[in-house]
């Protein structure tokens, strides 16, 4: 019987990986609608779309509170439901002011949903015994992918921003109501420290306050973020103004990166359990560093996607591995550990872009995603920190020089 909750449990929190992923991108896909109906440049557009990032590191620390003290079911159930409701907001603001709310609230929702369902999520893999995250991340990418296919179609039909996120979010409320009934039970989901805590150790109940393992879990989270980010700022502007490819084929960059991302995460459980975690990090970033490097060395667009592609398959498997260990620091609570990596992770996302720009002014836009290799490079360093082994400098080139070895 239980090992039927658990699978169970597994489909539930599947769905709401997936669920997450489509309402974002729904939302998402209806921006340009948005800066049109509000008059916005791209300046300013930029700017508040930031409201959405501070939206959810505000949440983070409340998600972690949240889910200690009523466990992840009812915090993943009560934001998905407000998630559906948040999504629909941006497209009810008149002014860019009430915008900048309407994406704070989306963000917290999100930010909110997005603590719990992990959570949930390692602890159903703890009952289960074997990795599963990778699947549910990839299970948040193809939710992502339909969301924005949808809103793409609602476009080109000429319904309404309203029209289609009103819409979106009642079906995704049907959606959360069906799945979230059979997630764990409420006694399943009450989580605890990995680890009994020493006396000294930070209350399980609380945001923690980063200890070595976890900020070097946040590195690696931050180093993943910064190349996503790249790709989905950088990669159509380095086709198209490096490469002079039509406005046609610029987009294929991030449409491989994409791709590549959904088929890792769907083969990143198999490969965890080959490779082990470790592993599967220190081949991820070399291939991330390898790939990306060739493809800006030899600089065709048939090299540069497939490096565009290499980082995709990559960073797939990064993200999901670092919410597993970070969801097993011992002596914090799971949505305590993946709060405080998601907050330092996150900064990747508000910062890497924007740091990237800045190096692309002064060395081009090649100079400006090289420092992707680079991160790549860190990334390959940092690997042990998701089995919570300490640093040791020159770790990563040991190993790399066994392997080279045996081969």
């Amino acid at each position: 019987m239980s090992s039927q909750v658990d699978r169970i449990a597994r489909r539930a929190v599947g769905a709401m990986f997936f669920l997450l992923g489509a309402g974002y991108a729904s939302w998402v896909s209806r921006i340009p609608a948005m800066r049109d109906r509000l008059g916005l440049g791209d300046r300013d557009l930029g700017l508040l779309l930031l409201a959405t990032a501070v939206g959810a590191i505000a949440a983070f620390r409340s998600a972690a509170r949240l889910t200690a003290r009523y466990g992840s079911r009812r915090v993943t159930q009560v934001s998905s439901a407000l998630m559906c409701v948040s999504v629909a907001l941006p497209g009810f603001a008149p002014t860019p002011l009430w915008a900048a709310f309407a994406l704070a609230a989306v963000g917290m929702s999100t930010g909110i949903m997005d603590v719990a369902m992990n959570a949930h999520g390692v602890e159903v893999e703890r009952r289960i015994g074997r990795p599963i995250l990778g699947s549910l991340h990839g299970l948040f990418s193809l939710g992502g992918l339909v969301g924005a296919g949808a809103g793409a179609l609602a476009a080109s039909q000429g319904l309404s921003s309203i029209t289609h996120l009103v819409a979106a979010g009642i079906v995704f409320e049907v959606f959360a109501l069906f799945f979230g009934r059979t997630l764990l039970p409420h006694e399943l989901s009450r989580e605890s420290p990995h680890e009994e805590p020493s006396s000294d150790a930070p209350p399980a109940h609380s945001f923690t306050r980063p200890n070595g393992i976890l900020i070097a879990l946040g590195a690696v989270a931050f180093c993943s973020s910064v190349g996503e980010g790249a790709m989905a700022d950088w990669s159509a502007v380095y086709l198209r103004d490096i490469l002079h490819t039509s406005e046609a084929v610029a987009p294929l960059g991030f449409a491989a990166f994409s791709l590549a991302m959904l088929l890792g995460r769907f083969s990143g459980d198999r490969l965890t359990l080959r490779f082990g975690s470790v592993g599967i990090v220190r081949y991820g970033g070399l291939l991330v560093a390898a790939g990306l490097a060739f493809g800006l060395i030899t600089n065709t667009v048939p090299t540069t996607i497939l490096g565009f592609l290499c980082v995709g398959l990559g960073l797939s498997v990064v993200m999901p591995t670092a919410f597993r260990a970070s969801g097993r620091v011992p002596g914090v609570a799971p949505s305590a550990g993946l709060a405080t990596m998601a907050t330092l992770g996150y900064g990747g996302f508000l910062l890497g872009p924007p740091a990237i720009g800045f190096v692309s002014e002064h060395f081009t836009v090649r100079g400006g995603l090289a420092v992707v290799v680079v991160l790549a490079i860190v990334l390959t360093a940092l690997a042990p920190s998701v089995e919570g082994r300490p640093l040791r400098p020159g770790a990563a080139f040991d190993w790399l020089t066994s392997r080279v070895t045996r081969s």
